[in-house]
């Protein structure tokens, strides 16, 4: 099955869905996904929609393999608006870096960049100096430590000329903020190409359809941790009560076509629900070779997973499949798998020697309840609005709740012409008493910033 096969046998309602989480989650809130459902680090038991899960996954495997986020642009190739606003716009004092690195015959260059000290936007040109082995269906893996890159263009290549051109962002993190003079560095480790993001195999689960030996939750954790101190991971869907026993850690050992990432240990039928349980192999990376699984009817439609515990390398899904013909039902998988794995280090270290301005504030907040006040810190590129107020954390569906709070679309700044600057949401955190708001925006002279409204109210710089 082809890469898109799978996404285009969703509803018009499941494709709006899928939408909605793709444009709302930043490149973070996705590597959070994946490492929150596909059991990378578990410190506590957490749940969350299973369904919701499976369009979030979906939304990640269709970011991560296409490249195909909302933005971009540079020279005679459209990346899209953000990208276009910066590249295509000498206002914008772009930096001409021009830096070429080679290693195992790919040869990465680094042509421009352009820096609010916060973030860096960047394109890159990519050639094969001794096959074909590049495809637009690519990736980049990125050393994220103190700073956190990723391809944020979709990805233009040129099969004739074999060069690929695409544009990244560098979220510098918590770090101190660059200024004129220091130097930015990012290393790409490797290069992904041929990407498989869905699957069907030919593995029919009928066969397999018996009662098996089970084992109570607690125990079922305890076996698949080894004992060790941790918590599982758990997500489910519309269940009116979450499963109490689960199969025991099998030996059947099945590996399924074109899955190498996983194999699967015991299959039974439980209280009328599927369960599938599958066990990590040494071949799981988080970077090119790792999914999950769902099952497919004969017709194409997708079933995904009602319910799903992970602890250890095991993880079990189990499936209601009331109404499906169960002797046609084959498994499938939603992941990412690369044919080639090109290995570097590309280092990459340039002096910033260009930088628009920034304009901070401190505002006190009298038209909501809900927060004290905020500080807001506004770049050509970034706008950060840090909200101080009561001791509660707030996420993202008490932010919309608020009938006066604009997001995503419409406009907090305004400037002195009276053109407004349209927002782009890109993340939200929140914890005790503090919810920091983060939108990227076209380019702009910030010169002319006339004022920010938050809540109904305009604040001045």
């Amino acid at each position: 099955m082809d890469k898109e096969s799978l996404v285009s046998k969703l509803t018009d309602k499941q494709v709006d869905k899928l939408l909605e989480y793709t444009i709302k989650f930043s490149d973070e809130n996705l590597t959070n996904i994946k490492m929150r459902t596909l059991k990378q680090v578990h410190q506590k038991e957490r749940k969350t929609p299973m369904k919701k899960w499976f369009m979030g996954m979906a939304a990640t495997i269709i970011l991560l393999v296409t490249s195909t986020a909302v933005f971009a642009a540079v020279t005679d190739f459209d990346f899209g608006q953000i990208f276009n606003s910066f590249f295509n716009n000498q206002s914008a004092n772009v930096m001409d870096v021009g830096k070429t690195l080679e290693q195992g015959g790919i040869e990465i260059t680094l042509t421009y960049a352009y820096s609010d000290g916060n973030q860096v936007y960047a394109m890159l040109e990519i050639r094969d100096l001794l096959d074909n082995r590049l495809s637009d269906d690519m990736d980049l893996v990125f050393s994220n430590t103190e700073y956190h890159a990723h391809i944020f263009t979709p990805i233009m290549y040129d099969e004739e000329s074999g060069l690929i051109k695409m544009g990244i962002r560098v979220d510098m993190w918590g770090r101190p903020e660059l200024i004129i003079s220091d130097e930015l560095s990012f290393v790409v480790d490797a290069v992904l190409s041929g990407i498989l993001a869905e699957s069907t195999t030919d593995f029919l689960i009928y066969d397999y359809l018996a009662p098996r030996d089970m084992l109570s939750r607690s125990t079922w954790v305890r076996n698949a941790s080894d004992g060790q101190e941790g918590g599982a991971t758990s997500v489910h869907a519309e269940l009116e009560q979450e499963p109490i026993v689960f199969l025991a850690l099998g030996d059947m050992n099945i590996y399924m076509d074109g899955i190498s990432w996983a194999v699967i240990t015991n299959i039974g039928v439980v209280n009328d629900m599927v369960h599938i349980q599958t066990k990590q192999t040494d071949e799981w990376n988080m970077n090119y070779n790792f999914g999950s699984l769902l099952l497919i009817d004969a017709d194409g439609n997708m079933i995904f997973p009602v319910f799903g515990l992970s602890a250890g390398d095991y993880n079990e899904l189990v499936f209601d499949i009331a109404g499906y013909s169960a002797d046609e039902l084959r498994i499938a998988s939603v992941g990412r798998v690369a044919n080639e794995i090109l290995y570097g280090p590309w280092n990459f270290s340039f002096p910033i020697n260009t930088q628009p301005a920034r304009v901070s504030l401190e505002v006190e907040l009298s038209s909501t309840e809900k927060f004290t006040h905020a500080d807001i810190d506004i770049s050509s590129m970034t706008t950060r609005v840090t909200f101080y107020g009561e001791d509660t954390v707030v996420d993202m569906d008490s932010l919309r709740r608020m009938n006066d709070y604009i997001i995503d679309g419409e406009h907090l700044l305004t400037l002195i012409c009276g053109r407004a600057v349209e927002l782009f949401f890109e993340s939200l955190s929140s914890g005790s008493g503090i919810s920091e708001i983060r939108f990227n925006s076209l380019y702009f002279d910030i010169s002319e910033l006339r004022s920010i409204t938050i809540f109904g109210e305009e604040f001045k710089p």
